[in-house]
Parts: structure tokens; C-alpha cells; sequence
């Protein structure tokens, strides 16, 4: 009997494996799991947590530590997979000569996938490390407890969203004072013991922000130099390309304060990830090209991204999917309600991303995993 293989999800840039109760992954361990039991793989999988904002050295490191003391001496085969960052942190584990002393945990790995990973940056960077970017984390750690934990429940009068949206524009340029106004006045119906996890988080954010300055487009330009692909492992990623937004999206929200909030924060996202130099993006592949052909009917445009990280950032090996989904609706956080069990959005971009989906994605990690051939659908 072939043992049981080993399979690590790895967060991406808040690199937490649960907040305020709340899992990174969420339903992806289990559909994941049941997955590569129809396809005949015996699997284990574990969720990981990480360094928030270390650089990606460090946590690639943290993360090999992590593994080593999980998983069984029995020479079991090892599969990755990124989300986000967490990407890139597998790629510096598994690259030739990087951390010598996990040579004999490199052996073993035999796939890396990476799901909405900035492989060529982001210019959200660029954004983060200024002070209106650092309100903006702050406020999206908020949002995570707020939107999710309290879904369905009203947090805000009539009259607190007509102040959420009074000033419409300020929220789109993600203005500092706007940012304030928000974080006040979501984190005033929550108890201190919801807000003070939010905060432990965000002090131990800015203890260390090396990523940030990393994950900046012009940083990256050298990263597929420095960091070699291992010849014994399979690589590929899964894409993420949200909707574009409109005026439409905020309308169809309605009056819930949270989701008004989040679309409004969104809109402003997706518009500083649209502008990357297209020069900083490289040319796919033959095979890429023809797989996002195949699926998308064509190469997407330099401006596409989930609201987090450009579209074409996200390419690294073999194409196995390619998701109409932000980039927070892959790791289970999408608006599905009437599922059991519901799921809730993190970030209400309007992009439609449903359980059939989130299936639909995880099955394709699945089949690469257990060597079915590059799959290549969409959601």
C-alpha cells in the first residue's frame, strides 16, 4: 500500500491559520481531501499558518520548519499549495540550494500549486507600505471578523451606511481619513474581545513588513533568476480574474452596511491593480498561452486581476484553471448562503463565484496533484 500522501496548504499574505476563530481555508481540507479519494490518492491534508509580513525568505524557512515537524518520517510524498504569497514562499523552499538544511524535506515534494500567487508583483505593494495602506490592512482584518462572523446580522443603522457612503470617492481612493471613519465605526458594535485579535494582529504585522517591499513589481523582476524551479517537482497555478466593477454592483448590494463598505474598498483595489506596467509582465509560454486561450479565450489583459493581484502575476507553470472569483471567493470565502455550509464573502466584488466553482477548482488541484494531466477548465 502506498502511504499516505501529505498535502500543506500555505497562506498567503495575512498568513494566519485561524483569526478570532475564523480558518484561512475554509471547506477547502475537506473538498480537497475527498477530491483525491475519488481519484484513488489516500491523502492527509493540514492547513499551515505563517509569518504575516516576514519576508519571503523567512517564511519559506518557517514554513519548512513547519512541515519537518508535521509530517511522518515514512517517506510519504509531499504536495504544496500557495495561496497568494504563500506561493512564493513554497517556491524559495523548494528551489535547489535554498536552505540547505531541508534538503531531504525538498526530496519528498513532488507538486506546487499556487492559486492567485503575485509570481511578477503587485503594485497593491507599492500601496501598503505607505500610511493609508497600512489604515487599509488594519481595516480588511476588521472586515474579516465583522462581514463574516456577523453576516446576515444588522451592525449598522440606516443612518451609520448613508455616513459609510455619504463620500462615495473618498473610499474609492482609499483615502486615509475615509479609512478611519470606516474602521470606527464597524468596530464600535463589536465587543473588545472580537477587536483586540484584530489588533494583537495587526502589531505583529508591523513588527516586520519585509514583504511588502518585496511583493512591489520591480523587486519581483528578478525573482524567477534567484529562485530556481526544482526538476523534481511539478509546478502549476490556478488563476483568479474578479469582475470588473461597476456602478451596478454597488446598487445590487443593497442596504447591508458591511457589503457596501467592502464593494466600495474594492472598486479602489481593483483600479490600483490595473495599474501595473504592462513591460513588467512576462511573455506566457506556448502552452500557457494555449491554455488560457483554450479556457478564456484569450490572453487576459494586463489590467485584469482579483482585486489583490494582477491576472498575469499569477502565472507560473502549467495553467490547470483559471476562476472568475476576487481573490479571497478560492479559499472559501465567496457568497453562497443557501450551501450547507453557507459561506460568506470576505470582499463583495459581485463576481458570482459559487460552490459549483469552488469544486469545480479544488478538483482540478486535485487531478494535477495526483498526476491526471494539466486540467484546464474555468469557473
Amino acid at each position: 500500500m502506498s502511504p499516505t500522501a501529505q498535502v500543506f496548504l500555505v497562506p498567503g499574505f495575512f498568513g494566519f491559520q485561524t483569526i478570532a476563530g475564523l480558518p484561512y481555508f475554509t471547506g477547502v481540507k475537506q473538498l480537497l481531501r475527498d477530491r483525491l479519494a475519488e481519484l484513488g490518492v489516500a491523502a492527509r491534508v493540514h492547513a499551515l499558518d505563517t509569518l504575516p509580513t516576514a519576508s519571503i525568505e523567512s517564511r519559506a524557512r518557517y514554513l519548512g520548519e513547519r512541515i519537518g515537524a508535521i509530517v511522518p518520517a515514512d517517506g510519504s510524498p509531499i504536495h504544496l499549495v500557495g495561496h497568494s504569497t504563500g506561493g512564493l514562499d513554497a517556491r524559495v523552499l523548494l528551489s535547489p540550494g535554498s536552505l540547505p538544511e531541508l534538503d531531504d524535506l525538498r526530496a519528498r515534494v513532488r507538486s506546487l500549486t499556487t492559486v492567485s500567487t503575485p509570481h511578477q508583483g503587485t503594485p497593491l505593494a507599492d500601496y501598503l507600505v505607505r500610511v493609508e495602506g497600512q489604515k487599509l490592512l488594519r481595516l480588511f482584518a476588521l472586515l474579516s471578523v465583522q462581514g463574516l462572523r456577523l453576516a446576515g446580522r444588522p451592525v449598522a443603522s440606516a443612518m451609520s451606511l448613508g455616513r459609510l457612503v455619504t463620500r462615495i470617492d473618498e473610499l474609492i481612493m482609499l483615502r486615509e481619513s475615509a479609512l478611519d471613519r470606516v474602521y470606527a465605526l464597524l468596530a464600535d458594535p463589536l465587543s473588545t474581545e472580537r477587536v483586540r485579535p484584530i489588533e494583537q494582529f495587526f502589531t505583529a504585522m508591523r513588527a516586520d513588513q519585509s514583504l511588502l517591499h518585496q511583493l512591489r513589481p520591480e523587486a519581483m523582476s528578478g525573482f524567477d533568476q534567484r529562485v530556481r524551479g526544482n526538476p523534481g517537482v511539478r509546478y502549476a497555478s490556478a488563476l483568479t480574474r474578479a469582475r470588473p466593477p461597476r456602478l451596478r454592483g454597488t446598487v445590487e448590494l443593497g442596504m447591508n452596511p458591511i457589503a457596501q463598505v467592502s464593494h466600495l474598498l474594492y472598486q479602489g483595489l481593483y483600479r490600483l491593480c490595473a495599474t501595473q506596467d504592462p513591460d513588467s509582465f512576462g511573455a506566457p509560454s506556448d502552452s500557457q498561452r494555449e491554455a488560457l486561450e483554450r479556457i478564456y479565450g484569450k490572453v487576459p489583459d494586463t489590467r485584469a486581476n482579483d482585486g489583490l493581484v494582477p491576472t498575469r502575476s499569477q502565472i507560473h507553470g502549467a495553467v490547470i484553471h483559471v476562476a472568475r472569483a476576487d481573490h479571497h471567493d478560492v479559499i472559501g470565502y465567496f457568497d453562497d448562503r443557501q450551501h450547507d455550509p453557507p459561506h460568506m464573502d470576505w470582499v463583495a466584488t459581485g463576481c458570482g463565484f459559487r460552490h459549483p466553482d469552488f469544486a469545480r477548482l479544488w478538483g482540478d488541484v486535485a487531478r494535477f496533484m495526483a498526476g491526471w494531466g494539466e486540467t484546464t477548465t474555468t469557473s
